[in-house]
Parts: C-alpha cells; structure tokens; sequence
C-alpha cells in the first residue's frame, strides 16, 4: 500500500502545484490587461471675450462616463478625444504635467481655454505608439459609398491618414488616440486592439484598431 499512497500524495501535490500555477497566469494576465479609468475636471481658465454660450472663467464640469450638463457642444466636440485619453490612462507628449491639458474651444474671437486635468493624479508619461487601422469586415453586405473593401489599412502616427472617409475617421478618432497615447479601454480583452463601427448603417464597416508595436 506504500508505493500507492506516496503515488496519490504526489498526483496531490502535482494538482495543487498546477492549480497555483494557473492561479498565479491568471492574476498576470488580469495586470496586464487590466485598464486605469480615473475621473477628469474640465475648467474653464481663459478667454478672448466673453463666451456665445455664455461660460465664464471659472465655471467646471466633472466628466465621469456621460456629456457634462450645459456645456457648448462645440466646445465640448473639441475637447473631447483629450478627455478620453486622460481618462484611459493616456498623455500626450507635449503635456508638462501628464495628468493636466490645456484645450481650445473652436470659436476664433473667443477662443476658450479650458484645463483638463485627470484625478486621482498618475504623474507619470507613458509611451506614445503609432496606430494600424484595419477594415475587416462589415455589418451589412452593401457596398462602401467611399469604396473602402475589406483589407484596407492606414497607418496613424499623429496626421490624417490618406483617403479615409471622414465620417468613419470622426467616428474612431478618440478610440485611435486613446491607443496611441498609451490609455486603454476598460472594455478591451487585448490592451493594444480595439474594435469599432463606421456610422454609415447600411454598410457598418468593421475597423481593427491595433497599437504598434504592443504594450
């Protein structure tokens, strides 16, 4: 009965040297692929003149998930990819502070300046990447309008890409920024892939987002 008993210890043993083993996988794969998400304060700071909508110097908005209330939606259209990527745990190269940007509203005469800032702090820069962008398929069997087919790829690295139809590059631009400013969704299964829908409902082209190189 020896040799049998010291045969189960071991299968034991074994067992729960493989469960660790998994265990512990697990808990590295869920810190690596796991997303920073913070809060961020938009604050108006500065301007030309006084503002058409009628913000004031001074005046704040707490962005957490949803559009803040009362804001200019021309302001809030401009400012919006920077608040995404502070949010997701993304800076810009430029920044001074990695948790603080300065953005302006797109009216000319009165050119609001607003301060997003991103709470808790980080302080700390991350990588700045180029981004691949990838049609790989569609929702609907219609053909492209701007004549885009599955297998089309534009590389991002800080310009317009060449010959994108606008209406899908407005659509995924905070998505790209977020990947190449080195944030991450909360909802990404890979940290360096995001998926993401053109507009156009007849069509639904489907674009791969892939940081370059990974994280």
């Amino acid at each position: 009965m020896l040799p049998v008993i010291l045969l189960c210890i071991n299968v034991e043993l074994a067992l729960i040297n493989t469960s660790s083993y998994n265990t512990v996988v697990r808990a590295k794969k869920q810190e690596v692929t796991m997303a920073e998400n913070y809060d961020v304060s938009i604050k108006l700071v500065k301007n030309n003149k006084p503002c058409h909508s009628g913000h004031q110097v001074g005046d704040e908005w707490l962005w957490h998930d949803k559009t803040p209330a009362e804001m200019c939606f021309a302001a809030y259209n401009a400012i919006l990819p920077f608040i995404q990527v502070l949010k997701f745990g993304g800076n810009f190269p430029w920044q001074n502070d990695p948790d603080i940007i300065t953005v302006s509203c797109p009216d000319p005469e009165v050119v609001n300046v607003f301060e997003i800032k991103r709470t808790p702090e980080k302080k700390e820069k991350v990588q700045n990447y180029d981004v691949l962008i990838k049609l790989i398929g569609k929702n609907k069997d219609n053909p492209c309008s701007q004549g885009h087919i599955i297998g089309d790829e534009w590389i991002w690295s800080g310009r317009t890409p060449e010959k994108l139809c606008p209406s899908a590059y407005e659509a995924i631009l905070s998505s790209v920024l977020v990947l190449k400013y080195g944030g991450q969704f909360p909802w990404q299964k890979d940290p360096d892939v995001l998926m993401a829908t053109c507009p156009d409902t007849n069509v639904g082209n489907r674009f791969e987002i892939r940081r370059i190189p990974g994280k």
